[in-house]
């Protein structure tokens, strides 16, 4: 999708002497990344402004972006099928927001459940991405430190009766437990 205009950065960045040619690939595939995540960026932000829910898709990609990063999950076999998930996700997202009241107690359910399905399932690696051992206990670790730093703002929130922000935390840690789960589940059919 974007790899024509990466290449072409990419060989500005050589012409100028920024980096060397041996690493072309390299950096053709990180900003063809870059371009892939600011356009899932800027549709997740139009959507919420369709929905009226700016600010909750702000706080979902603040929760989920970070977190999925080492916690894994679902991969799309292609970049249109991960842009598609993506809205997908964000339509759900913002749904499920509109939907469920913002009890504190829900809150806590959905926080408790996501959490350890995360913990228990997190990190998923993908055939594409095998990790090895050191790869693994460091991922799991910086999910579990990532995890519980959300725990804690949910907490902090509930305790100043900010639910509504709450709320969108603990949706948006179930929606990732979804993408745990489903690329879990996926993965070792593939493996199998």
């Amino acid at each position: 999708m974007f790899s024509k205009l990466s290449g072409n950065i990419a060989e500005q960045l050589i012409e100028n002497g920024t980096v060397d040619v041996e690493n072309k690939e390299i950096y053709v595939y990180g900003i063809e990344q870059l371009f892939i995540l600011i356009m899932n960026i800027v549709t997740t932000l139009i959507i919420g402004l369709c929905f009226g829910m700016l600010w909750q898709s702000i706080i979902f990609m603040l929760i989920y972006l970070p977190l999925r990063s080492f916690a894994g999950g679902y991969h799309a076999s292609t970049v249109l099928r991960c842009y598609v998930v993506g809205i997908i996700l964000s339509v759900i997202f913002l749904s499920i927001n509109k939907c469920i009241p913002d009890a504190s107690t829900i809150i806590i359910a959905m926080t408790v459940i996501a959490s350890l399905i995360i913990l228990l399932l997190a990190p998923v690696e993908t055939s594409n991405k095998p990790l090895d051992q050191l790869e693994l206990s460091m991922y799991k670790k910086r999910t579990r430190i990532i995890l519980l730093s959300d725990i804690c703002i949910i907490t902090i929130l509930l305790a100043f009766d900010l639910n509504s922000i709450a709320l969108c935390i603990g949706v948006a840690l179930m929606v990732l437990s979804f993408m745990v789960v489903l690329g879990k589940r996926i993965n070792s059919k593939i493996i199998n």
